[in-house]
């Protein structure tokens, strides 16, 4: 679980704080840490969470066409070295991110409607958005690829092999670890890159034994860009 949080249910539309901020002062942008199962992208957002300062937890309810109730989807709110921080998803569970919320489509309208008002920078991760561009992706270029970036964890398939069984050892789960859907998963990613790359998307690369360092100093550079 993440350290430093607000206590209390989640509540209260989205970015209320910044509704009637100059938009001209704050530029949104985003970036997106891929990888697939036990890459080590929800331990590293997870880091900066319980890095951040002045961190709230926040949650609003979403309602679309074929959901048949509506779904409380979560986020944190903070600062990180000075610089307005949005950390889409819950983190309060083994697998966090936007694993939690219960369509790319609300990413995707979480993303618009951040840019809308200009909140600062958005940071965010999850196993279905690591090997597609869709929906979120093409928000994502819609809003300029210059201020919203990808980042690709270079994590080989072993090691994602030996977290996933680790975590669920820590979990209580001795079962064997059936490897077909993360061995399936691992080569998506690559290509999603590919894919993201010829769409005209900014990609970097995150080294997985330098994983924060190398996180660190990408969020920093686009803080400046």
């Amino acid at each position: 679980s993440c350290k430093g949080l607000v206590k209390g249910r989640p509540q209260g539309r989205l970015f209320t704080d910044y509704e009637n901020s100059n938009k001209d002062t704050l530029m949104f942008k985003s970036l997106q840490v891929c990888g697939t199962s036990g890459s080590g992208k929800t331990t590293l957002v997870r880091e900066l969470i319980n890095r951040m300062d002045d961190v709230h937890h926040m949650g609003e309810t979403f309602q679309r066409a074929k959901m048949k109730k509506p779904k409380i989807c979560r986020w944190y709110e903070g600062t990180y070295q000075d610089t307005k921080i949005i950390v889409l998803g819950d983190y309060n569970k083994t697998c966090g991110g936007c694993d939690t919320i219960p369509s790319v489509q609300i990413v995707a309208d979480m993303l618009d409607h951040m840019n809308s008002v200009g909140v600062g920078i958005c940071v965010f991760e999850g196993l279905m958005l690591s090997h597609m561009v869709g929906t979120v992706g093409a928000k994502q270029l819609e809003m300029g690829a210059e201020n919203h970036w990808r980042a690709y964890l270079d994590t080989s398939l072993f090691t994602c092999l030996e977290n996933v069984v680790a975590r669920r050892r820590a979990a209580g789960n001795l079962k064997p670890l059936n490897t077909a859907n993360t061995t399936a998963d691992w080569p998506r990613v690559v290509n999603s890159r590919r894919k993201w790359e010829g769409q005209g998307g900014i990609a970097h690369t995150i080294q997985f034994d330098q994983a924060w360092q190398d996180f660190d100093h990408l969020l920093g550079a686009l803080c400046h860009e």
